[in-house]
């Protein structure tokens, strides 16, 4: 074995000895990878549709390769390139006919599915958070990373102390990783503002915290969270969670007291506690799902695409009519998937997208105005 200073590569991944450099080594490099490819896959005969398609099939598993093995900090700018590359392909150079985000839009939501990066980007690190957040995943990294700081790694999805509180600010993966949760779990409601998963154990927000044996009857977790010891948006009586034999011990009526006075501090009880997010049901059930990222990138465009498509309200303005939600899905289902034939799908969709309009010959006018 000999030592390389000057770096190597493992597994697709340059690595370096300077972590500054990791992005240039492998970020930048495989964006100008993708843009040469497409440069040569640039021909005139493939389709519309057939472009995304590339996208999604050919540059899609690269970017999220590097994605899960090499997450760190990308900023904003790559991805606006990228998106500029993408457009750019699927428009050969010429002027955008449809805009980004009816592109990037859900088949099922009336877009074509061109691949988010950036909300792909998300998915793979939030897909971190999730093995985090199960704490039953047995992954030797999750070891390696709780040797290295106090909290429970599953507790740290819903810690809101800052992350200098946490000893995170510097982190190079847990650091980034909580700071992309912060800033868009709430917004693409993955998660909620007041968490009925924040931990009441092991929260810098609660200095005093509990003893060990306080609660301990209640769940079999590193770390005991706000729903335990609620109901109804009401504290629970301490006869209701401790044992019978403890309950009158003074330490634990004391302990009770800063339980309540640090609940009553906050907002949580007063405002309500709201239900569960989808991304905190997808870490708290039981079951272990596969496609981790793609169930993630999933619930990220719903959450970014909360609003219907403008191209529905505008159908049923020209056709004068209401149009359900259920219609507009087999609407949606027939247009990308009625037939087998790449053309007839692209003559569909350009028709629905009112990218082009079919004349009627009889009436000499058009079928939608």
């Amino acid at each position: 074995m000999r030592w390389v200073p000057e770096g190597l590569k493992y597994l697709g991944i340059r690595l370096s000895s300077e972590l500054d450099k990791l992005f240039q080594l492998n970020y930048v490099s495989l964006l100008q990878q993708i843009k040469g490819d497409l440069r040569n896959w640039n021909l005139p005969h493939i389709s519309w549709l057939g472009r995304i398609n590339v996208l999604r099939m050919n540059v899609l598993p690269r970017l999220l390769y590097l994605f899960q093995t090499l997450p760190i900090t990308v900023p904003q700018t790559y991805f606006s390139d990228l998106r500029q590359t993408f457009t750019g392909y699927v428009w050969r150079g010429k002027r955008a006919r449809i805009s980004y985000s009816e592109l990037t839009r859900p088949v099922g939501r009336g877009g074509l599915g061109l691949p988010h990066a950036y909300f792909y980007y998300l998915a793979a690190f939030f897909s971190i958070l999730y093995g985090l957040a199960k704490g039953t995943m047995g992954k030797l990294w999750e070891n390696v990373l709780q040797a290295g700081i106090t909290w429970p790694l599953s507790s740290l999805p819903w810690q809101s102390a800052p992350l200098a509180n946490l000893g995170l600010r510097s982190h190079p993966l847990l650091g980034t990783l909580l700071r992309l949760w912060r800033k868009h779990g709430v917004a693409l409601g993955l998660t909620t503002l007041t968490s009925r998963l924040t931990p009441l154990t092991h929260n810098p927000l609660f200095p005093p915290g509990l003893t060990p044996t306080f609660l301990d009857v209640l769940l079999p977790k590193p770390y005991i969270p706000l729903e335990a010891v609620v109901e109804d948006d009401r504290l629970l009586p301490l006869d209701r969670l401790v044992a019978p034999e403890i309950a009158n011990k003074s330490m634990a009526k004391f302990q009770y007291a800063q339980l309540s006075h640090f609940i009553r501090s906050t907002t949580w009880l007063t405002e309500g506690l709201p239900p569960l997010a989808p991304f905190e049901t997808f870490c708290t059930d039981k079951n272990r799902y596969g496609h981790i990222v793609s169930n993630l990138y999933s619930y990220i465009m719903r959450g970014a695409y909360k609003i219907d498509s403008p191209l529905l309200l505008k159908w049923e303005t020209d056709l004068g009519v209401d149009i359900s939600a259920e219609e507009w899905s087999r609407t949606f289902e027939l247009t990308y998937f009625a037939s087998r034939s790449q053309a007839l799908r692209e003559s569909n969709c350009k028709l629905f997208e009112l990218v082009s309009y079919p004349v009627c010959f009889t009436c000499y006018g058009s079928i939608v105005a």
